[in-house]
Order: structure tokens, then C-alpha cells, then sequence
């Protein structure tokens, strides 16, 4: 490779490096006009998703942003390598208290993956911070650890994560996770900017 070359390539574990080449792309979500109901049903918006579309402006993954929370640097560095191989645009922080001040400055994440290994990281306290306010509750947020657990995994899900995976992170799992911000977006049509019901 010549010097050149090395100059433009992204270094192998820096976030927010873009892959060149991306896999097939999931199809886009386009807002489409709504025509008035006319049998006296519940009136939907004129513009279906318009409000609720992620930070780009149509669901694949060279468009979507995700945010990395993993505080084990070799871990997050894995995670976003894997997912710019992906064409995944990505950002890594290392505490949920990081992560929060970035949304709470106004950047724009369509997706959070967050690392979960109690008691030294606990995805469920960024959950609860985050399903109160009223803007951010609606970026899906997928928690990662290395346990199998099926209550910690249910406790997890019952704080509003989209998902739970199970580290590592595999390409194939990360090639799909632009569905969970299509899920959502779905599921706002519906009943926006609800949290989800907890067991109390």
C-alpha cells in the first residue's frame, strides 16, 4: 500500500470511521401520505413515520448512527470495528454518563448499544435515566453482556431495551440491527413516546 493510501484508511478501531463498501442495504422507510379516513375511524397523522424517522433519512445502515457504550476499551473497540465493517456510522464512550451528556448536547444517535455486567456497569440505570426524558426514550437501546441470565435479561427488557444480546457481537447479529430502529419507528406510529409498562 502506498503512503497515500495509508494516509486516507481508517485506522482498525477508531468509531467513527466509515466502511467503504456497504452490505446490502435494508430497504428504506419513506414517509407516505395518509389519505383522511373517511368512515369515522381514529384519524391518523397525514404523514405516516415522518415524525419519528431516525437521524438520517431512510433506515440502512450507512445512514444510521450508533452510539457505543462499553466502559472495556478491547470490547468497544471489537463492537465498532465489527460494526463499520457493516457500513454502521459509529461513536464510542465508555459510561452512561458520557453518553447521556452527548444527547443531552443535541447529537443525533439512532441506536445505543450498551454494555450490561453488574455491579461495576448496569444498563438498567441508563434505561431508567433515559425512558424519562421524553425526547431520548425513543432511540432504541440494545443491551450487550455476557451473561445468560433469563431475570437479568427480563429485568432489562422490563426498563425498555429493545433488545438484549449476548456478547461477543457477531457480524451476521450486527448486520441486522437496523431492524430494531425500523421496529420502533413502527411501533411509535401507534403509541408514541409511551414507556414501556413495568412490572411494579
Amino acid at each position: 500500500m502506498s503512503g497515500g493510501q495509508e494516509a486516507n484508511s481508517p485506522r482498525h478501531g477508531e468509531c467513527t470511521a466509515l466502511a467503504e463498501e456497504p452490505f446490502n442495504a435494508a430497504p428504506q422507510v419513506v414517509a407516505e401520505t395518509v389519505p383522511p379516513r373517511t368512515d369515522g375511524g381514529a384519524k391518523h397523522d397525514d404523514y405516516r413515520l415522518a415524525s419519528f424517522m431516525p437521524a438520517s433519512s431512510c433506515v440502512e445502515p450507512r445512514n444510521l448512527r450508533i452510539l457505543v457504550c462499553d466502559s472495556d476499551q478491547d470490547s468497544a473497540n471489537q463492537i465498532c470495528n465489527i460494526l463499520q465493517d457493516c457500513s454502521y456510522n459509529v461513536e464510542a464512550v465508555r459510561t452512561s454518563k458520557q453518553a447521556i451528556a452527548k444527547l443531552d448536547k443535541g447529537e443525533k444517535f439512532d441506536l445505543i448499544l450498551k454494555e450490561h455486567q453488574p455491579p461495576t456497569s448496569n444498563a438498567c440505570r441508563m434505561l431508567r435515566k433515559i425512558w424519562k426524558d421524553k425526547v431520548h426514550r425513543n432511540i432504541p437501546i440494545v443491551v450487550l453482556s455476557n451473561r445468560h441470565d433469563s431475570k437479568i435479561i427480563q429485568e432489562c427488557l422490563q426498563h425498555g431495551a429493545a433488545d438484549y444480546m449476548i456478547k461477543p457481537m457477531s457480524r451476521n447479529e450486527a448486520k441486522t440491527l437496523w431492524i430494531r430502529v425500523w421496529t420502533r419507528i413502527l411501533a411509535l406510529q401507534f403509541d408514541p413516546r409511551k414507556p414501556p409498562q413495568r412490572n411494579k
